[in-house]
């Protein structure tokens, strides 16, 4: 049986073979397209308003990198001493962030992606018809978890995908700061943890051995 508040990645199959039961009612989005629109979010840990944002561009599938133009924590403090400036907003500047792309996904990325103009949108959705998607999509695979308050806000859901992510990495023993790297969490307080921040490299390697340690074992 299903935990209530997290989709395993058995879970999360079931969820992607229930999308050709269901009408598309939003004609720009393909049967495809909702499949890699919810495996991005699942395997890159995205929060719902990120993937309506993406283009090709924002792919590197060679390094596996997925850049995020506009994030939640995608900001920092302005230098110029008298403000307004004209590059911030309310003095802070709105700046990339990185995180990574599953190994098992890259194949079927490159494959999607193939012939499609760089500064194409890829998901033209709102997040509103995403989140209504997935609930659909757990309804129809007779999936049922448990939403929290703050996974009901259209903002960043289906935060159950992320969140269980995270619990997923958590269980392969990943570090914490990788994990919060993954998720692009701000760092709040925690001084020693802005000091020993691993760069995107590490998570990349971590991610090289945790996911071939697991293909192995099944």
């Amino acid at each position: 049986m299903s935990e209530s508040n997290f989709i395993s990645e058995s879970d999360f199959e079931i969820l992607l073979n229930s999308i050709p039961n269901q009408s598309h009612k939003n004609t720009r989005m393909s049967e495809e397209d909702w499949r890699m629109l919810f495996r991005v979010m699942y395997g890159c840990a995205l929060r719902i308003k990120e993937c309506t944002k993406l283009t090709p561009a924002s792919f590197d599938l060679d390094n596996r990198i997925l850049t995020l133009a506009e994030t939640k924590t995608g900001w920092k403090k302005c230098k110029h001493k008298e403000l307004p400036c004209s590059k911030c907003q309310d003095g802070w500047i709105r700046v990339k962030q990185k995180t990574t792309i599953l190994p098992g996904d890259v194949k079927d990325l490159k494959r999607y992606l193939a012939g499609r103009a760089e500064d194409l949108v890829l998901w033209p959705v709102n997040r509103v018809t995403i989140w209504a998607k997935f609930k659909q999509m757990c309804q129809d695979a007779n999936l049922h978890f448990h939403f929290e308050k703050k996974e009901r806000a259209f903002d960043d859901n289906p935060y159950l995908l992320r969140s269980s992510r995270a619990k997923i990495m958590e269980r392969l023993q990943a570090p914490h700061s990788y994990v919060k790297l993954k998720l692009r969490h701000t760092l709040g307080s925690d001084v020693t943890l802005a000091y020993t921040m691993p760069d995107i490299n590490a998570l990349l390697g971590w991610e090289n051995e945790a996911y071939k340690v697991r293909m192995v074992k099944a």
